[in-house]
């Protein structure tokens, strides 16, 4: 019995990106990109935010704006960044899908993060601002909280030295890396 072959989810041709699955691994969550100058528009309507069942059917759509999306701890919300990863709106956010209430609701406001990771239980954020690499606690709030490596609203603590990307956490969110040039980090919290 030799290794299981990969099984086509998706019959639409498009440029998908950044595909998570969810706690349980019965979904994925992805990104259906609009299409660029490089590489064409032709497979390109309606890009977004989907989730599709692991045994495939119909992609659900889940909102037309964002980036980089990830299924939250319970597998019931949906983080996501919107105001560009890399480039973009110099306003950016992490947000968070209710798939349940279907809204949309913003954890933090920002100018010049990123990119935010938050740890597989939901209790921390990793996120790079200036290409530096910080941590703070998730707040469980309602209320959006604007975040920088300033902030006083939530502890905020630098944990790369130098610069840092690739970000990502341990299964038991204890230890986050990242990658700079040749090397790999860990960080014990």
């Amino acid at each position: 019995m030799g290794p299981e072959r990969p099984k086509p989810l998706t019959k639409d041709p498009a440029i998908y990106r950044t595909p998570s699955f969810a706690p349980d691994g019965k979904n994925i969550v992805y990104r259906k990109e609009g299409g660029n100058g490089h590489q064409g528009y032709l497979y390109s309507l309606e890009a977004g935010i989907y989730t599709l069942s692991v045994d495939g059917g119909e992609p659900v759509f889940i909102t037309g704006e964002g980036e980089k999306p990830q299924f939250s701890k319970s597998g019931k919300e949906i983080f996501f960044t919107t105001g560009g990863f890399l480039f973009g709106s110099i306003s950016k956010a992490f947000k968070k899908y209710d798939l349940e209430t279907k809204k949309t609701h913003i954890v933090f406001n920002t100018s010049y993060t990123t990119n935010f990771v938050p740890s597989p239980d939901n209790l921390w954020i990793a996120f790079t601002e200036l290409h530096k690499v910080y941590i703070a606690p998730m707040p469980a709030t309602g209320q959006p909280i604007g975040i920088s490596a300033k902030t006083k609203a939530v502890p905020v603590a630098q944990v790369a030295k130098d610069a840092g990307y690739n970000l990502h956490w341990s299964s038991d969110s204890k230890k986050l890396f990242w990658t700079l040039g040749n090397e790999y980090f860990p960080e014990l919290l």
